[in-house]
């Protein structure tokens, strides 16, 4: 026969510590979320909303986040759009940012604000558990010139009319295109750049659709975008559910 305490899963004592580990991790989490809205938000207040050719956040305004590198922070208004505002975050290169090539990260989700991926992953800063920025030596930045872009409309600090919104990949590679001609009318240094598009997650859907369709524009017109398309990259990447599930 069974003892007490064999037909007891967890004795109260357990049941209390595995609570409080919970709960400490659980806080933990909620400053790191904080201080993630805090940064994003200082960055959001200190911009204005602007067009494809006025100034964004200044890019001597470097205390944000790694104090070595110019960044630039701010929307691109979207020409082939009615009202339709594209947030982004770029950070030059450590290493040699007049030569160095571009790099567009694209967040997944569906829904997922590239800053997500900025801040704990591969952009130039980590948040620490003492609510504290640290220099990511292993950023993407060391090699390259990069920018996170919160899209499609309405995520993260992307914003638009009720007419803008996207509800499938259609429009995801034209508004990218529109996003890059915006980007590089603010920074012509980069024009004729090396120039990959990364993604993450979801990002398996956007990443393939937006570089065909640069691609076709570039055949067409030569000089509609003045980037060298050298490649793609996704990571973890969920492009076709049903093939990647059942392999």
């Amino acid at each position: 026969m069974s003892s007490p305490q064999e037909l007891t899963p967890l004795v109260w004592a357990e049941v209390d510590a595995a609570a409080t580990r919970r709960n400490a991790r659980a806080s933990r989490w909620g400053l790191v979320a904080l201080l993630l809205a805090i940064l994003v938000l200082l960055v959001f207040t200190v911009v204005n909303v602007i067009t494809s050719v006025e100034p964004s956040l200044a890019a001597d305004r470097n205390y944000l986040c790694d104090p070595a590198s110019k960044q630039d922070a701010g929307y691109v208004k979207l020409a082939n759009k009615i009202d339709d505002h594209y947030f982004y975050w770029y950070f030059e290169s450590r290493r040699s940012p007049a030569t160095d090539p571009l790099v567009l990260w694209l967040t997944g989700g569906p829904g997922g604000s590239s800053i997500l991926a900025m801040l704990p992953e591969n952009g130039p800063c980590k948040i620490m558990p003492n609510i504290a920025t640290e220099t990511n030596p292993y950023s993407w930045t060391t090699q390259a010139n990069v920018v996170w872009l919160d899209q499609p409309t309405s995520v993260g600090f992307s914003y638009g009319s009720q007419q803008d919104k996207d509800f499938d990949e259609t429009n995801v590679g034209e508004n990218i295109y529109w996003f890059l001609q915006g980007f590089l009318e603010k920074h012509p240094e980069l024009e004729g750049r090396k120039f990959f598009i990364t993604g993450e997650s979801y990002g398996g859907h956007y990443v393939p659709v937006a570089a065909p369709y640069i691609w076709e524009q570039k055949r067409i017109n030569a000089g509609s975008l003045k980037l060298d398309l050298q490649g793609i990259a996704v990571g973890n990447g969920l492009t076709n559910p049903i093939i990647q599930v059942s392999t």
